[in-house]
């Protein structure tokens, strides 16, 4: 799943564990067609850091790309992504950390 348009970007809290994203707030965006591949209410987000690519050049204000092995273990992060895949009916998001998030 690669969505092209900013149509389905989710802005939302979530607290690190060191495997997966424990979903605390904010809006998720999933395009309907993938519903039925999801477990609900979404209590887990598996991420993936942002990966630049050459129609994406420039950096968004405001976000900052993402580094897993940075994050620090029970601590709150607002992310902002798009939903890439589905593995064991668990959403995985291409990320990026909101600036006001202090690592």
């Amino acid at each position: 799943v690669r969505m092209c348009t900013m149509e389905y970007n989710s802005d939302f809290t979530a607290k690190w564990n060191g495997v997966e994203m424990e979903y605390l707030e904010g809006e998720i965006k999933i395009p309907n067609k993938l519903n039925k591949y999801l477990d609900f209410p979404i209590k887990k987000i598996l991420i993936r850091p942002h990966t630049h690519n050459r129609m994406n050049s420039v950096i968004i204000k405001g976000l900052q790309d993402l580094y897993v092995d940075t994050l620090q273990l029970n601590t709150e992060y607002e992310l902002s992504g798009e939903i890439i895949e589905v593995a064991d009916k668990t959403p995985i998001f291409e990320v990026r950390i909101k600036d006001k998030t202090s690592l």
